[in-house]
Parts: C-alpha cells; sequence; structure tokens
C-alpha cells in the first residue's frame, strides 16, 4: 500500500492484509506523524507521467518505477485516476546501478494497473 503525501514523502505498507484494515493503521500514522511498525516513510518524485518511490527499510531499499495512465482504466473513475507497475527493484547496499550492482534485484511486476483508493480521512 501507498499513500502519497503532498510534501513528497509517501506511506509504505508491504502487507496482505485487506484495505479496510489498512487504512486504520494509516490514519494512525497520519495523526501521529510517526511509523508505525508495519510502515515506513519514503519519498516519491513526479516527472510528466512517471513516478519514482524510494523506501528504505533498515535491511533493504526498494524503488518502485510507476506510470500515471492518463486515460485510467474500466473501473477507474476519471482520468489520472489510475497506476501502472513499470519496475520494481530492490537492494541491499542502495546501490540501483543496473551495471554494477552487485545485489540489486529485479521483482516481476503485475501487467494490470491499479486504482487509487480514495479515503476522505487520509
Amino acid at each position: 500500500y501507498l499513500n502519497f503525501y503532498e510534501d513528497g514523502r509517501v506511506l509504505y505498507a508491504l502487507t496482505s492484509k485487506p484495505p479496510h484494515e489498512v487504512i486504520p493503521t494509516f490514519l494512525k500514522v497520519k495523526s501521529t506523524n510517526t511509523q508505525v511498525k508495519s510502515t515506513v516513510f519514503g519519498k516519491y518524485e513526479i516527472q510528466k507521467d512517471l513516478v519514482t518511490v524510494d523506501i528504505e527499510h533498515p535491511w533493504h531499499h526498494v524503488k518502485l518505477f510507476l506510470r500515471v495512465l492518463k486515460d485510467g482504466y474500466i473501473g477507474a473513475r476519471g482520468r489520472f485516476w489510475a497506476l501502472s507497475f513499470e519496475k520494481h527493484l530492490s537492494s541491499g547496499s542502495n546501490n540501483f546501478d543496473e551495471y554494477w550492482s552487485r545485489d540489486l534485484v529485479q521483482h516481476e511486476v503485475p501487467n494490470e494497473p491499479f486504482r487509487y483508493l480514495r479515503d476522505w480521512r487520509l
């Protein structure tokens, strides 16, 4: 799960829980402005329609490349309401150079786009 903040921070939670169980966790983080056990703050940048997300766990670094889909997809409510995964990388050393890194892992990404979950409390 990703929760984007306007100041360039992103809250990241890697869990198999359904959204109705994750939203209270995100609300707690938002109200206290501190991470809880299952979440990590990262940074994101947007250039045109490409979103780069950098997340640093104590044991590993994650980099996500996402694309904002202009026309969304079936089931999305309007334009710019869906993201697709372009690339998902991880590295223990935080070296994401695809040629020189010795511990870079490129993970498979889903083909299906995912949409935003809107919750007015977030």
